[in-house]
């Protein structure tokens, strides 16, 4: 957590995003070739055994884990794919609406380049990209039905001048569709130190 002394003052990082994978390998070309994260390495010996189990409430689970970076120095995607249990596809009838994270958000340097990239790996945008030149957005799924938002401008453009600037991609947000709004900001902002912001993302 050394880089965590250049964030303002209030800033609460977001550091990692997990995912559980049916396919270790395409899921993780998709988020590297298709968006151009950068590989950061993984393991199969943490994930797997009591310890692993009692954690993740999955006992006997066994699982191989690999990592990514965007330019954001602070932030990581964790790729699971289990070998105990075997994961469950996400439903087809999966709604943006249905309880739990169902989104996550990226900037990316070239929109167009990174639509035409993910087209080749078999992902299309689910409708045109809305907005003006600049500003535009398109949501596509990944191999494993993620939706994933793709920002052509960056909600934080002086965290972007700090970070890897060989990596043309940002986490820049996760959405949590939940039944009680009140109670979610609260654990957000008193639980966790997170602050709102009056900047609309959508």
């Amino acid at each position: 957590m050394r880089h965590m002394n250049r964030l303002p003052p209030g800033f609460l990082p977001l550091n990692q995003i997990a995912f559980a994978v049916l396919d270790l390998r395409r899921t993780e070309a998709w988020w590297r070739e298709g968006l151009g994260f950068l590989p950061a390495g993984g393991t199969r010996a943490l994930f797997r055994g009591p310890v692993s189990g009692r954690i993740q409430k999955l006992p006997g689970s066994a699982s191989t884990c690999w990592c990514l970076l965007g330019r954001n120095d602070w932030c990581q995607l964790e790729l699971f794919q289990y070998e105990k249990p075997v994961s469950k596809p996400m439903p087809a009838d999966y709604r943006p609406s249905d309880l739990g994270y169902s989104r996550c958000g990226v900037w990316v340097a070239d929109l167009d380049a990174a639509l035409a990239c993910l087209a080749r790996l078999g992902s299309e945008p689910l409708a045109p990209p809305a907005g003006v030149p600049g500003q535009r957005r398109a949501c596509v799924r990944n191999p494993d039905g993620v939706y994933v938002e793709l920002m052509e401008e960056d909600p934080l453009p002086a965290q972007n001048a700090r970070g890897r600037q060989d990596c043309p991609v940002a986490i820049r947000s996760a959405t949590l569709s939940t039944p009680d709004m009140h109670a979610s900001v609260d654990f957000l902002v008193r639980g966790l130190g997170m602050r709102e912001v009056s900047r609309q993302l959508h």
